[in-house]
Parts: structure tokens; C-alpha cells; sequence
């Protein structure tokens, strides 16, 4: 008797570690296909369950709505998305998308007292939040609400808040940094790089070479 229902909440907890891990479709409209790990395409349907490593593809004028215990994610027309993680026991709150193209918009739920890690990575920048909406195609982001940490591979980082946008241009540098710096170059160009930090300061912008800065401007 003991070991019966041993087993049986056993089973029950590994069933709420499997759901954590796993979103589910609420909306499918178009050709929407999902690849799981190792197979081959398959068309996706409402109420699907999507788990982590599958790989979800929209076709033209097609799009999906997906639902996970901390947020909501609509991936937009023809775009390429994988879920690498996805992770909600306790205090421990961790979605990572992958997004190889197109475009997706996320709300993501605000918890005060267990913060929710809720990151984007594309091949070129990632977008990370922690509570908050926004639009992402992999290289510009748009912010519904909240903030936004926008940064590219090699770590360097803005803080995009909510009604801005920001865009990744070559090298990993932030569209409104170019701006201020070519800003403040055409206003005082003998005082530039005395103007240029303060100002990288002022966008929260880290990590920033001079190198960069002049590969971008030229």
C-alpha cells in the first residue's frame, strides 16, 4: 500500500515537472508548422503542446499564439522560432527563446515577489526582460511596457524603456548610440570623446570600444 501511493505521487510530481516545461497553442491561424527535436515537420493545431527544443516555422500571412505560465507570445508571419528553455518551479522563473527569423511580440506576466527571467536571442542581439511587452525581429525592438535589456553578442548592453525602440546595427551598436555620437560630433568635434561617454552613460550603454565607434561612424 505504501509503495502504490509512493508511486503515485512520484508520478504526479514528475507529471508537474513535464508541464512546466511545455507551452501550449491557444491560437493558430495560416500554414504554422512545428519541428520537435530529431523529426520532421509536422503542421501545428490549437491545443498543441509545444515542448522545449521544438522549433515553430509561419508561413506567409500565417501566425501563432502561444501560452506558457509566464507569458504570452504571439509569433508573427514568417517567422522561425525554437524554445530552448523553459522553466517555472518556485523562485526559479527561466524562458529562452530562440528567434533564427521574421518577428515575435511577448507579454510577459510581472510577478513582484518572484522575478521572471524571460530572455530573446537572435543571431545577432538578445533581448532580455523581466516583466514587461515588446516586439523583437531579431535585430530592432519595439517596448509596449516595462523595460528591456537590448544587447549583442560581444555584451554590449542599452536599456530600452517602454514606448522606445532600438535597433542592432552592424557591429552590435545601438541605433540612438550611433545617434548621440554622430550628434556630438558634428556639434564639437575637437570635444567628441569628451562628450561621447557621458552620454553612453546617460544610455546605460557598457562595454563600449572606440574601435567600434569609429568602424560605425565611417
Amino acid at each position: 500500500m505504501k509503495k502504490t501511493i509512493f508511486a503515485l505521487i512520484l508520478i504526479f510530481a514528475l507529471s508537474l515537472c513535464l508541464a512546466a516545461q511545455e507551452v501550449t497553442v491557444r491560437e493558430v491561424s495560416g500554414r504554422v508548422e512545428i519541428q520537435l527535436a530529431g523529426q520532421s515537420w509536422k503542421t501545428l493545431s490549437k491545443g498543441d503542446v509545444v515542448p522545449v527544443a521544438a522549433t515553430i516555422s509561419t508561413g506567409f500571412q500565417s501566425r501563432a499564439v502561444l501560452l506558457s505560465p509566464r507569458a504570452t507570445i504571439v509569433v508573427q508571419p514568417l517567422t522561425r522560432l525554437t524554445i530552448d528553455q523553459l522553466q517555472d518551479e518556485g523562485a526559479s522563473n527561466q524562458t529562452s527563446l530562440s528567434l533564427r527569423t521574421g518577428r515575435i511580440t511577448a507579454a510577459v506576466k510581472k510577478n513582484e515577489t518572484e522575478p521572471t527571467r524571460f530572455q530573446v536571442r537572435s543571431p545577432i542581439a538578445t533581448a532580455a526582460v523581466r516583466g514587461t511587452e515588446f516586439t523583437f525581429n531579431g535585430f530592432q525592438l519595439q517596448v509596449t511596457d516595462g523595460l528591456v535589456a537590448f544587447s549583442s553578442d560581444g555584451g554590449r548592453i542599452v536599456t530600452v524603456p517602454v514606448g522606445a525602440s532600438s535597433e542592432m546595427q552592424d557591429g552590435g551598436i545601438p541605433q540612438e548610440v550611433v545617434d548621440a555620437i554622430v550628434e556630438a560630433v558634428s556639434v564639437d568635434p575637437s570635444a567628441a570623446i569628451d562628450t561621447i561617454i557621458p552620454l553612453l552613460d546617460n544610455l546605460g550603454f557598457i562595454d563600449f570600444s572606440i574601435d567600434d565607434l569609429i568602424v560605425t561612424i565611417q
